[in-house]
Formats: C-alpha cells, structure tokens, sequence
C-alpha cells in the first residue's frame, strides 16, 4: 500500500546544475574592484606643471616688455639715430635746403620721429613738384628724392597766365622767375572753365601742344618758329609763327598735311622776300588750295 507525503513538509525538487562561467545571480550583489589609491604628489602634478608655466611666461612678458621699453627709449633719445644727414636728388628749381624744408625734415632731428608719409605729401603740395619718396637710411641719414615738373608752354586763362607740362597739365599761374620763353597757348578758356572742367581744358592744352610738337617737325623756315597755338571757340585751330608774326589758319584737324603746305609757302615767300600776314589753310572742301594775305 502507497505510503502519503506528510502535508505540512515540502518535496525538494533537484537545483539545476551552473556552469562554472555563468553569471551570479541577480539577487546576489556584486562587489565593485577596488580603485588604486594615487599618491598625492602625484596628484598635484598638473597642477604645479601649470603653475610653473604660468610663473615662466609672466616672467617672459615681464622682460620682454621692460627690454622693448628700454629699446624704445634708447632709439629714441640715442644721438646714434639723429639726422646728421639729408640728402636730396632730382630737384632743379627748388635748392637742398628749401625741398628739405618743404618736407619738414631737419638736421638734429631723430631719424625714427620723421612721418616719411607726411614729408612725401607736403613735397607733392609744391606744383613744381611731380613725385617724391623720402626713406631713412640708418643710422641718421634721410634721402629725398624728387621729379619736378618740365613746363612746356604757357597757356592763357581769362588772360592770366599759367605754366603747363606734358600732357596739357596746367599746374600752377606764372609767376617772376619762372621761364617765359615758351609756346603760349591761347582761347582755351577762362579759370572759371578750368575750375568746372578742368579734364576738358587739359585735353585742350594737350590737342594745341601736339601742334606745336607737329610744327617743329614740318621743316619750316627757322625765320618762322612757334610763338603761339590759338583755339577757336567752334574747335579750329590757328598758330602764329615767326618774329614779324605770320598767322596760319588751320581749321579743323588733321593738321599735319596743313602744316606741311604751309611750310612749303612760307619756304617760298621767304625765297622772294616777301612778307605774309596770313596762310589759309582752312578749306575743308579743297583742302590742297592754300591762300596766303601778303602785307
């Protein structure tokens, strides 16, 4: 006969086996690796490796600074960098002394308080004046160097003279000493024109500069050189040549065939002694016909 379990006692049941690899149950609390202790020298050693640097590099500023503070007061003040000193090439109509003045460079001075940029410009404020450059040369030595206008005619404004230079540029009234034995320039307007245009006006200078520059190549008679350009207000052109003063109409450009007839005619009048006041050379329809007024 079959044999009852007792009721208040429980049957154990067999436990699984566990791998020796499996992980712990999750009931079972784990045990964190314990952390290496670091000594504490160790650790304070970024800390005094930032320290010493810091340390190192305001010492580093700190010299620099009071070695360039005393660089700067020794080129300031030494007599080593006085200007002893002032050499000056290019300038004609200005002496040494009144282009150094213009400049504003003086002997005694220190070489590095000059303002090279400022002497250049107040060299440009001289009409005479084209371009400038002003360098140091150590240790007192200022060199200035300058190209100066080359006036090659006088053009009237309103009636008041002016000199002018290459490429019609009027730049500055005639004053006494200043050469006057140049081509004149007339009709190309007053100072009022030259204030409000002043391109066109030069463009002007310029067109009666050519003919003048074409002239002295046409092979006249030396008896009848330039001595003025005159412009009409309709754009013709005219010049005045030789001592008892010839005029030559010219009309409207081109000229240089004008011109070449002209000193064909006036080869001839002089070869008969004759004398002529004025040369038409202005007849746009037949240009070839030349007629000439005698006196």
């Amino acid at each position: 006969m079959k044999q009852k379990a007792p009721q208040n006692r429980r049957v154990a049941r067999p436990m699984a086996p566990v791998a020796d690899d499996a992980p712990p149950p999750l009931d079972e609390p784990t045990e964190a690796p314990a952390r290496p202790r670091v000594p504490w020298r160790v650790r304070l050693r970024p800390l005094l490796t930032g320290a010493r640097l810091a340390l190192g590099a305001a010492v580093f500023l700190s010299t620099a600074g009071a070695t360039s503070y005393g660089l700067y007061r020794y080129v300031g003040t030494s007599a080593r960098f006085r200007v002893a000193r002032i050499t000056v090439e290019g300038a004609k109509r200005r002496s040494d002394e009144a282009v150094a003045r213009t400049a504003g460079v003086a002997a005694g001075a220190n070489v590095f308080s000059i303002d090279l940029d400022a002497a250049r410009r107040q060299l440009l404020a001289d009409p005479w004046i084209e371009r400038a450059e002003v360098r140091r040369k150590l240790p007192g030595t200022i060199a200035i160097s300058v190209g100066e206008r080359q006036p090659i005619s006088i053009v009237t404004l309103g009636g008041v003279p002016y000199l002018a230079a290459t490429s019609g540029r009027v730049f500055k009234r005639l004053e006494p000493g200043d050469p006057d034995d140049l081509v004149v320039i007339s009709g190309v307007g007053g100072e009022g024109e030259m204030l409000r245009d002043r391109a066109s006006v030069e463009r002007t200078v310029q067109r009666a500069q050519e003919l003048a520059a074409a002239w002295e190549q046409a092979n006249a008679p030396r008896a009848f050189s330039l001595q003025e350009a005159h412009v009409g207000k309709d754009g013709t052109m005219s010049i005045i040549v030789g001592r008892d003063p010839v005029v030559l109409s010219l009309g409207k450009p081109p000229f240089r065939e004008k011109l070449a007839r002209a000193a064909r005619v006036l080869t001839e009048i002089e070869r008969r002694k004759a004398q002529a006041s004025i040369v038409f050379l202005d007849n746009e329809a037949h240009p070839e016909r030349v007629v000439a007024r005698m006196r």
